[in-house]
């Protein structure tokens, strides 16, 4: 899990697209991780990709039901979105 380490250190840095790079290199190698498919949905929260990042959090549940994290986010992102303050 190589991959997955290094886009969530980018994804700490703020280095998003760098962070998106490894964890779709993460995804080719293990599709149904949804670590990676969380970790990458912040990393496109953080470049204002909304649509992609709801993406990914709605994948990150479709394989995890009960990812807490990643329902919070969802949650904060759909509300937002329907406000207009993301």
């Amino acid at each position: 899990m190589q991959y997955s380490d290094n886009g969530l250190a980018y994804a700490g840095k703020m280095e998003w697209d760098k962070a998106i790079k490894d964890l779709n290199q993460t995804l080719k190698f293990n599709p149904n991780y949804p670590d990676a498919y969380y970790n990458r949905g912040l990393a496109h929260a953080g470049k204002m990709e909304w649509d992609k990042a709801i993406k990914d959090l709605n994948q990150t549940l479709r394989f995890n039901p009960n990812y807490p994290d990643a329902k919070q986010q969802l949650q904060e992102l759909l509300k937002s979105s329907l406000t207009g303050t993301v």
